[in-house]
């Protein structure tokens, strides 16, 4: 597993478009964000992309590697994300990428926005 290209596809996770999710999201996947958005399979992650501002820009630090097996491997860090004239977003964050017919895929992933109230 190249960590570099795995950091590189997760910041396109957060500032790719419906294309990239396509490409790079597990069919069965599934997105788990604070109230009110929950859980999103893949299908609905696609379509929400379609309508809601992506991120221009984002930071990854902190970063933790979990080798779950030869095929997956989880990956987690604390993230620092900013749209154009918006507040920025803090969140901690934890992807599962598996390998699937050659090609690695996120089929998990979750934030905690940082800023949450107890």
């Amino acid at each position: 597993m190249d960590r570099s290209w795995l950091l590189r596809q997760e910041e396109g996770f957060w500032t790719g478009d419906g294309d990239f999710f396509r490409q790079h999201l597990a069919h069965d996947a599934l997105m788990v964000f604070a109230e009110p958005v929950g859980v999103l399979t893949r299908e609905r992650v696609i379509a929400e992309i379609a309508n809601a501002p992506r991120w221009a820009r984002v930071s990854l630090r902190e970063v933790r590697w979990v080798a779950l097996g030869p095929d997956a491997v989880l990956v987690s860090y604390a993230a620092e994300a900013e749209r154009d004239g918006a507040d920025p977003y803090r969140a901690f964050v934890s992807s599962a990428y598996v390998l699937r017919e050659g090609t690695w895929q996120l089929a998990f992933h979750q934030q905690t926005p940082a800023d949450a109230p107890p």
